[in-house]
């Protein structure tokens, strides 16, 4: 069967914009500044100003590439972290494997998980969280739960499988495994997770997590 490949990341970078070409250069300088001023000061104190200061811009160069701070905020928090590649080779395994994968990667240093924790508490307020999640999370979801809908036409999960709440089982259990766990799970193990909410058999016993 034919592999589909899709790479999720969200209206990023200067090219996703309307209107003329933006330069590169000030937009990579923009997006600097906005995640010095976020861990600086937090979402509630950050300001447009603080950015174009940091940045050596003026407000109306902000304003040309994004709508609102919340817009800002949310395309510099996700350039943090690689484009996720969704895998469609018609096996389910296979296919959740290679997002487990990439999410281990994504957590791999001390920084990578200071990032994450960026990502995490800064678009927990309310109109950040909206932006952030139309513009790049829900995209992600939307890409998995294809997945897991074709797997289900293949036969390979249960017809009746609720696939949001598998989503939030599979997603949210892997990052609570690798931010939590005191030594990081292997790929296995994250894949005994996946099997288990989707109801497929799995070959390990249960066992407990030891400090």
């Amino acid at each position: 069967m034919r592999t589909r490949i899709a790479k999720i990341r969200g209206r990023s970078g200067p090219e996703k914009r309307r209107g003329r070409p933006r330069s590169t250069k000030i937009h990579t300088a923009i997006v600097k500044a906005t995640l010095d001023v976020l861990g600086q000061v937090g979402f509630e104190k950050f300001t447009l100003d603080a950015v174009a200061r940091r940045a050596g811009v003026g407000r109306p160069t902000l304003y040309r590439r994004w709508s609102n701070k919340e817009e800002l905020v949310a395309e510099a928090v996700d350039s943090t972290f690689s484009p996720v590649t969704f895998l469609d080779t018609g096996d389910i395994r296979r296919d959740l494997e290679h997002l487990a994968a990439q999410t281990m990667r994504m957590l791999r240093t001390p920084v990578d998980r200071r990032l994450l924790a960026l990502n995490i508490t800064g678009v927990a307020v309310g109109p950040l969280r909206r932006a952030y999640w139309s513009e790049y999370r829900l995209p992600r979801r939307t890409a998995m739960r294809h997945l897991l809908k074709r797997a289900q036409s293949r036969g390979e999960i249960e017809a009746n499988l609720d696939l949001d709440l598998a989503i939030d089982s599979i997603a949210g259990g892997w990052m609570y495994m690798l931010l939590n766990y005191p030594r990081t799970p292997s790929l296995p193990r994250l894949m005994q997770l996946a099997d288990f909410v989707l109801g497929r058999p799995t070959d390990r016993k249960p066992r407990t997590i030891a400090g």
